[in-house]
């Protein structure tokens, strides 16, 4: 794919453009199945052009297209299957096509218990560190030689989904006087290195591209808490936090739950959000 012009963009600055955003869950991410039968296999239809468009055209300005990677493996070397890739790329296109900003990641390859490592993925602690190294730096290699100089900046980078510590009983939560908590935080950061460095390195329009950064368990609580750490960037002013806010939790995710949104809710939002802010670190644009 040839080289298209880039608008060199500052993370916060492109973030106020994304608007509103629509995930494409159980889709990509979707584990029921091999290969191409995997997009399906939690029930959702197959991807087409027109759904995009339509996507597009209701108003929507951000897509995200959340991948599982680990079960289209074709050997011990993390090679992606290239059909898998190919499909997953295809409806990248067709995204920006229609001028959508797209995020692409690394979804459902987190580890469910620290013992699993003989499977493909990784897991945050120092047990598995260097096969969750191997892991994101081979997968994100692959993924930036086939999505570089062919992608603006309407393309974003999103390392790792929840990487959490499964299985034990800081999976949802952070104490900061864990140990196992502490060790966590710590090779979260190498791997979240591990990924910056991989992208960066591979050249072209990836030396600029926005990244987004997870932190433990995706919780606010994680980015709040002093063992989170950034990782360093070659570019300045290019990476995002992700934080999954399912805020106020009464209202969002109980059934039946809360089905008024009050003044109170939005005051717990407003209040995370404040804490948020307040928080940030230079290279954390929020």
């Amino acid at each position: 794919t040839g080289k298209v012009k880039f608008n060199d963009i500052s993370a916060k600055d492109l973030a106020a453009k994304m608007g509103t955003g629509w995930n494409l869950g159980n889709t990509f991410d979707a584990t029921g199945a091999a290969g191409l039968r995997a997009e399906t296999s939690w029930g959702c239809p197959k991807v087409t052009k027109e759904m995009i468009h339509n996507l597009a055209a209701s108003g929507i300005k951000t897509i995200r297209i959340p991948v599982s990677w680990s079960i289209h493996m074709q050997d011990g070397q993390f090679t992606i299957e290239p059909e898998w890739m190919k499909r997953v790329k295809q409806v990248v296109d067709w995204s920006i096509e229609e001028g959508l900003y797209v995020v692409i990641n690394s979804h459902h390859d987190n580890f469910f218990s620290p013992q699993a490592s003989n499977n493909y993925g990784y897991y945050p602690n120092s047990a598995n560190l260097n096969i969750s190294l191997m892991y994101i730096v081979n997968i994100w290699h692959q993924i930036s030689t086939t999505f570089n100089n062919g992608y603006d900046e309407h393309l974003i980078f999103e390392g790792m989904n929840e990487p959490r510590l499964a299985g034990t009983e800081v999976e949802w939560s952070t104490k900061e006087t864990s140990e196992v908590n502490k060790d966590g935080f710590k090779c979260l950061s190498a791997l979240n290195q591990a990924f910056v460095d991989t992208v960066r390195a591979s050249g072209g329009n990836n030396k600029k591209r926005i990244l987004i950064i997870p932190v433990l368990h995706a919780g606010a609580d994680s980015a709040l808490s002093s063992l989170f750490e950034m990782p360093g960037d070659i570019s300045q002013g290019k990476l995002m936090v992700s934080v999954h806010m399912y805020t106020p939790y009464s209202f969002a995710m109980e059934m039946p739950g809360e089905r008024v949104f009050t003044e109170q809710h939005q005051k717990e939002i407003s209040g995370t959000f404040g804490k948020l802010i307040l928080q940030k670190q230079p290279s954390m644009n929020l």
